[in-house]
């Protein structure tokens, strides 16, 4: 079975619910795949810290970067 490498990532940046900011600067980190698969595990940690289920459309607009 291949493994895939998994990366450091962070992110720090607003949390938009519905278009609106309900965190100015949250900060996060996750090791993932990709960014992509990093700024999906930065949402889930999002929602999970503010209570809210899956469904529930947040949005990172803040820069998911890559550890040195």
């Amino acid at each position: 079975m291949d493994k895939q490498i998994k990366s450091l990532y962070f992110y720090e940046g607003p949390i938009l619910r519905f278009g609106k900011p309900v965190s100015s600067r949250w900060k996060a980190q996750t090791m993932a795949v990709s960014p992509a698969k990093a700024k999906s595990n930065f949402a889930w940690q999002a929602r999970q810290v503010l209570g809210l289920t899956n469904n529930v459309p947040i949005t990172l607009p803040g820069k998911t970067k890559l550890a040195s």
